[in-house]
């Protein structure tokens, strides 16, 4: 038995599929959303087509980590 888990190479493709599978599942849930707000960077792969599919608004945020200038700083020791 592996400690690791077995790699899964994502594409865009990939991205698609789970997007739509993402909102046909809201879509047959009771839940109707006005809005889709994402995070920008790694949800902007997936969010317009969720937006799409559910005939709704979007718009996205910026996010970023704390301590980033401190990692890389301390990359050196």
């Amino acid at each position: 038995m592996s400690l690791f888990k077995e790699i899964d190479i994502v594409n865009l493709e990939k991205l698609n599929v789970f997007s739509n599978k993402i909102a046909k599942e809201v879509k047959n849930s009771d839940f109707n959303p006005e809005h889709v707000l994402y995070i920008e960077r790694a949800g902007l792969f997936i969010a317009p087509e969720i937006a799409n599919i559910l005939n709704c608004n979007i718009s996205g945020i910026y996010a970023s980590r704390c301590g980033s200038s401190l990692k890389s700083k301390l990359k050196v020791i």
